[in-house]
């Protein structure tokens, strides 16, 4: 249990470590009220879930961590690391305690709430059925840039207005299990860095590359509709903004540099995507997330002007392209001179202005029928990267 009247889960192999925190206002244990909490582990699918009152509430990918069901304590109402475990301890009763050899699914982790006659009531908003809208956003370092407290507030305030239905996140740090408490989604966590909120209640989920850079979760709807999200974050290094800034850039080293990090990274993600995507091959796929390089569609002869003179054939857009992936935001808005999808940076005027943020999409059941960058709010925008959010059309 923690200080402020909520509840918290670690697991630790002894070097790495993993952690659920979610936001105590959201998830309370001190409101004298009695509260069912839940977690599995699966080793196959290297992933923990957590329930709260019969709601699976997060997911959390525990991959990396070899050492599970040795010979370590099992520690409940205490921490484990505490030299006094009691000095800590839980402050209240435990009811019922159930030990199973395997996870349960979410629909008996439900009746088990159910049977002791509480009323469980599902925390996931109804989504339009027949539409699904994707956000992706770069959150800078956890949402606190304006503030601990006021920036989350904004992203919150943002996510919510625009009613999106999953948000693919980057830099996330803490900030995951706050916002999926204050907007009532599911929570993922591939990393500190990448992870998801869904108002779709998620399938499954795979660990895709490395966990600072990508990760994949399946969600399905009431209808039945399935997709495979990938959210994806691609290295900030090499920098092209300061090197295109410089006045003497030229497009063969851009590609040089692109070729070295950035394609390398994609050309793996890509291929792990490609052997999930391949058994479901009718279901659709979205690769959604902050790329930190430009696009061959948006460095063009006709937009020259707004790109220091260079037409740049960007690997990565072109590898994407080339797999049958669409730029969701270049569907809906062809002309790239009037239309440039600024991402980088709503805050910062000194830096090269680009997209950086995209949402590519595959599949003949999907179709993209709007999209848009987020980049201003009354009070101040609480990132140096603008949302991008694209609705589609369930076909």
């Amino acid at each position: 249990s923690t200080a402020e009247g909520g509840w918290a889960w670690k697991l630790s192999d002894g070097t790495r470590q993993w952690l659920y925190h979610p936001a105590h206002k959201q998830q309370p244990l001190s409101d004298g009220n009695w509260h069912q909490l839940g977690f599995s582990i699966s080793k196959s699918q290297k992933e923990a879930r957590f329930y709260y009152d019969g709601n699976q509430v997060a997911i959390v990918s525990i991959e990396g961590c070899d050492s599970l069901y040795q010979a370590s304590p099992l520690v409940i109402g205490g921490d484990p690391e505490d030299a006094n475990r009691q000095t800590e301890t839980f402050n209240g009763s435990i009811d019922e305690f159930s030990y199973w050899g395997r996870p349960l699914k979410d629909t008996e982790v439900a009746w088990l709430y159910e049977k002791m006659d509480f009323k469980r009531n599902s925390t996931l908003k109804n989504p339009n059925p027949s539409q699904l809208s994707i956000m992706t956003w770069n959150i800078k370092n956890g949402g606190d840039f304006t503030g601990k407290s006021v920036g989350l507030d904004r992203i919150a305030q943002i996510i919510s207005e625009c009613e999106c239905d999953v948000v693919c996140l980057q830099e996330t740090m803490g900030a995951g299990e706050k916002l999926a408490g204050r907007l009532g989604y599911q929570y993922y966590s591939r990393s500190q860095n990448l992870s998801v909120l869904s108002r779709i209640p998620i399938e499954e989920t795979f660990n895709i590359y490395k966990p600072m850079n990508a990760g994949a979760i399946r969600i399905r709807t009431k209808d039945g509709h399935t997709a495979l999200i990938c959210p994806v974050w691609l290295s900030n290094v090499p920098d092209i903004g300061t090197y295109v800034n410089g006045g003497q850039a030229n497009a063969d080293t851009i590609i040089a540099r692109e070729k070295m990090m950035r394609e390398n990274e994609m050309r793996f993600i890509l291929s792990e995507i490609t052997n999930i995507a391949s058994q479901k091959p009718n279901e659709p796929v979205v690769i959604a997330g902050n790329f930190n390089c430009g696009s061959h569609l948006d460095w063009t002869v006709r937009n020259q002007s707004a790109k220091k003179g260079l037409t740049v054939a960007f690997p990565v857009s072109l590898m994407l392209e080339k797999s049958g992936y669409q730029d969701s935001y270049r569907i809906i808005h062809p002309d790239e001179v009037q239309m440039q999808g600024t991402t980088w940076s709503p805050l910062y005027r000194e830096v090269f202005p680009d997209r950086l943020d995209y949402i590519y999409f595959k599949g003949a059941t999907l179709s993209a029928v709007s999209s848009t960058v987020v980049n201003s709010h009354p009070q101040g925008f609480p990132s140096d990267h603008g949302a991008v959010m694209t609705t589609f059309r369930w076909n």
